[in-house]
């Protein structure tokens, strides 16, 4: 597994960050929950200690046992965008100006669970973030992690 660190501008993060999540899956975590994956070499799904927004307890995945994942494999720009209005996952408020991405290796993209299946399951009513959410049932091992991107935020302009 590759550490990186990166630096940026709160207004850089489309322009800078962005790219380097597309075509990628990954989780998104703070430095407290990277220490509790380091410590346990796994991501686990989520036991209610860190709630990443209000809605997390509800959120479809974290109800079935899932790990929550962002899944930019295959978004549309116009989707992108609607999703990054939805939820803000280039600087989650729950990171303070510290996210942390871990990159989930493409031979096991296989294992997701793709966001429609909450349409199947409650149609509308789904806690989820259309297009771009993603689960993987149970705990995903840290070797299953290719890279993990540390990001500073700076407030302000570049």
């Amino acid at each position: 597994m590759t550490e990186l660190t990166l630096c940026l501008s709160s207004d850089a993060l489309r322009g800078e960050l962005l790219p380097r999540l597309e075509k990628k899956v990954f989780h998104v975590t703070n430095a407290a929950g990277y220490a509790g994956i380091l410590r346990d070499q796994e991501i686990r799904p989520s036991d209610g200690s860190i709630l990443t927004t209000s809605q997390s307890e509800i959120s479809y995945f974290r109800k079935r046992g899932c790990v929550c994942l962002f899944d930019l494999r295959n978004v549309p720009a116009h989707e992108l965008d609607w999703a990054l209005m939805k939820y803000y996952f280039l600087n989650p408020i729950h990171t303070e100006n510290r996210p942390i991405f871990l990159f989930f290796g493409p031979s096991h993209w296989n294992q997701l669970i793709h966001w429609t299946v909450s349409k199947e399951d409650e149609g509308l009513r789904a806690m989820v973030i259309p297009h771009v959410e993603a689960g993987h049932r149970g705990p995903i091992a840290l070797s299953c992690i290719e890279t993990v991107l540390l990001v500073d935020v700076e407030e302000g302009g570049t």
